[in-house]
């Protein structure tokens, strides 16, 4: 039977250091590479640090992490480490989004409302209600979403 070895490199990234964070991309896959590891997973928002907060808002920033994990992936590449799975969190936009009026930028995208004025899955709060209860007494979902038609 093939065996396949992931590492779990749970490493500390520090917030808005993108090149610092990167470098630990690079070493860590390195060093899980020299033991083995085919596959290297890091955590959450690892290359911008995390809690990312108002950063996210800014455009340069977001630009910046989606450079950085170009030049990560060139790098491992480039220095022989191209076969190994790397899974990293970075900050990225959505350029094929509507506009969302009379929300900030940045606001989160998977957010349910009860409000239908509002712009994202409407929530009817009647039926949230009831599907809470079903799903605290175990009998089904917390919430239903009108527009994906589905509970």
């Amino acid at each position: 039977m093939t065996k396949l070895r992931i590492a779990l490199a749970q490493v500390n990234a520090t917030v808005g250091d993108l090149d610092g964070n990167a470098e630990l991309i690079v070493a860590w896959t390195r060093r899980a590479a020299e033991r083995g590891a085919r596959v290297v997973v890091f955590p959450e928002m690892m290359l911008t640090g995390y809690p990312v907060e108002d950063l996210a808002l800014r455009a340069s920033f977001v630009e910046a992490s989606i450079a950085t994990l170009h030049a990560v992936a060139a790098r491992l590449e480039a220095e022989g480490l191209g076969g190994i799975a790397v899974v990293t969190g970075y900050l990225d936009r959505r350029t094929d989004l509507a506009a969302r009026t009379g929300l900030p930028a940045g606001a989160p995208e998977d957010a349910a409302t009860t409000d239908p004025a509002l712009p994202g899955p409407a929530i009817s709060p009647a039926r949230a209600v009831n599907s809470a209860r079903a799903g605290a007494a175990g009998r089904g979902p917390s919430a239903s979403c009108s527009r994906c038609s589905r509970s």
